[in-house]
């Protein structure tokens, strides 16, 4: 990278900025890294500056999906019914095998159990409405739109890999099933949120 930045110091051109960035992952820590570099070189060549920021300005912004549930299970129970089917469509992605929640999650110490490695995450967008289930074992798993069984991609050795490519949503997603995720609580339903505040309200009548 900094040989790189050294070439475009030396050949400051909108090309060799163009072939810089566009030879990194839009969005990704190296690409703003570069992004950065550009600018600061920028400052002593506008035409850098120019070009760097054109690219920014044409690149798609980073999404943000927020973790709202976090769930390691020890066991098939803790599970609803629909995880359990997830975790058998998951399962059956990762090793062919046809087998239920309880084998999945069994404590034998099998080939085939994810025990122990096993983790459910509810992932929301910016507004707080789920928009994704990610199960997660063995750096593998799959991540579903949520509330189903549709399969939109899932990890492979800790990467995610889409259906259907979308990089500001694969890079959004990585940080969702990464070890620091953005977080942030679950979005009340309107119902729940109004039968909270009439209990409360209850809850502080005062005695006649």
């Amino acid at each position: 990278m900094s040989l790189a930045i050294e070439m475009v110091a030396e050949f400051p051109t909108s090309d060799m900025v163009r072939a810089l960035l566009d030879g990194t992952e839009a969005n990704s820590v190296r690409w703003t890294w570069l992004v950065e570099k550009m600018r600061e070189l920028g400052k002593t060549q506008p035409v850098v500056a120019q070009a760097a920021e054109a690219i920014v300005a044409a690149t798609p912004k980073p999404l943000d999906l927020y973790v709202t549930r976090m769930l390691k299970p020890q066991g098939a129970a803790e599970l609803s019914a629909l995880e359990r089917e997830q975790l058998r469509v998951s399962g059956k992605g990762y090793d062919q095998q046809d087998l239920d929640a309880e084998a999945r999650l069994a404590d034998d110490g099998s080939e085939t159990t994810f025990r122990g490695t096993f983790e459910v995450r509810s992932i929301a967008d910016a507004s707080g409405s789920p928009v994704y289930d990610a199960l997660l074992y063995l750096d593998e798993g799959s991540i579903f739109r949520a509330g189903t069984t549709e399969e939109i991609g899932g990890m492979s050795q800790g990467g995610v890999v889409l259906k259907d490519r979308n990089d500001a949503l694969r890079l959004a997603l990585q940080v969702a099933v990464g070890k620091k995720p953005l977080r942030r609580k679950a979005k009340t339903a309107p119902a729940a949120k109004a039968a909270s505040t009439t209990r409360k309200k209850i809850a502080k009548k005062p005695k006649k």
